[in-house]
């Protein structure tokens, strides 16, 4: 009976990481009906309602509070020159070093760094470094920030399923980050190289960029400021931020299992 429940569950998730299944969801919550299911979804998941930029009222439908902008007085970001902040609210659920070229994705489970990258070269830059896995839930603000000042010198997009990213995704399907579709981006900060890798979930598609300038498979540079805005997801997903070994220490305040903003601490550059 397990095993049959086990295949059962395996078989759904499977089922819904089809792209075209996000679609149809996508278009589903963005009808005009979908706004008087907004009370409920801010109940059932906690919203911080009096933190959005505009009145409940005021949202046409569901996608559209999904992607709300907030106060940015509720989101200090933390000035120190160097420090790397937070780019998303979410819960850390998983960070440390990257060992013999693999992450971390729940206890007894884990991926490689080369998988999740898709780039022999860049993986080997990071080898023995640190990380630190970010989950933000469908009721958390979905816009991302920089997490210091730099350049972004190369971001893609690379292809993949769409499996959910909740624990009971990420205890059931090995090596999930590496199998969906994520946006991978690199920056070159006053402390050296450091990456940002936003991956896409069910009900997710293609993260969305803020501007043009910081569009897929880029070939100049762009410079972006700590704390800027620099994408959003539709739906609740995940970000995994690398650095290379001996570039940062990451901070003790905040450890697996606890809740982070944007603009608070995650990492302080190794002088």
């Amino acid at each position: 009976m397990k095993q049959v429940r086990v295949w059962v569950d395996h078989f759904l998730l499977w089922l819904i990481s089809y792209p075209i299944l996000s679609k149809f969801l996508r278009f589903l919550y963005s009808q005009p009906i979908s706004y008087f299911f907004l009370p409920l979804y801010c109940k059932w998941f906690d919203v911080r309602v009096e933190e959005a930029e505009k009145p409940l009222w005021a949202y046409r439908n569901l996608r559209d509070f999904f992607c709300r902008h907030i106060q940015m007085k509720f989101r200090p970001i933390d000035s120190k020159s160097n420090t790397f902040t937070s780019p998303v609210d979410g819960v850390i659920i998983a960070k440390g070093e990257i060992r013999k070229g693999q992450l971390l994705q729940v206890k007894g489970s884990s991926y490689s760094l080369r998988s999740l990258l898709d780039s022999p070269s860049m993986s080997e830059a990071f080898q023995g470094g640190s990380y630190l896995t970010i989950y933000m839930s469908p009721g958390k603000y979905h816009r991302v920030h920089a997490s210091a000042q730099g350049l972004l010198v190369d971001s893609r997009t690379i292809k993949g399923r769409r499996f959910p990213v909740n624990r009971f995704s990420r205890l059931r399907i090995g090596t999930l980050y590496p199998k969906n579709e994520r946006l991978v981006s690199y920056f070159h900060t006053s402390h050296g190289l450091h990456s940002l890798v936003m991956v896409g979930s069910c009900q997710v598609g293609s993260v969305q960029l803020t501007s043009p300038k910081l569009s897929n498979n880029r070939q100049d540079f762009y410079q972006v400021e700590k704390g800027q805005e620099i994408a959003w997801f539709d739906f609740g997903s995940t970000v995994i931020l690398l650095w290379p070994k001996g570039h940062v220490d990451l901070e003790e305040k905040k450890q697996i299992g606890d809740e982070v903003l944007v603009g608070e601490i995650i990492a302080t550059a190794i002088a």
